[in-house]
């Protein structure tokens, strides 16, 4: 699957594999109201217009992306 994201204004990934190295998804989830958006410096131009989508793989690491939108292709 490819997972594609729109108007993106932040992302980052951690690599500490706490659980052992893998690129599975465990749990996905979406917020309009996260702790990171309290975290980005000068991020008050169309704050709710942004979602946060975060992944957490199954080594513990995740995946965390703010962005208007997102499509999913098989």
């Amino acid at each position: 699957m490819i997972i594609s994201f729109a108007e993106t204004i932040y992302s980052d990934i951690s690599l500490y594999s706490p659980w052992g190295e893998s690129y599975y998804i465990y749990e996905a989830k979406e917020s309009k109201n996260s702790e990171l958006f309290n975290r980005l410096i000068g991020f008050e131009q169309e704050k709710m217009a942004y979602t946060h989508y975060q992944f957490i793989l199954n080594s513990g690491d995740s995946i965390n992306v703010i962005a208007k939108s997102f499509s999913v292709e098989e």
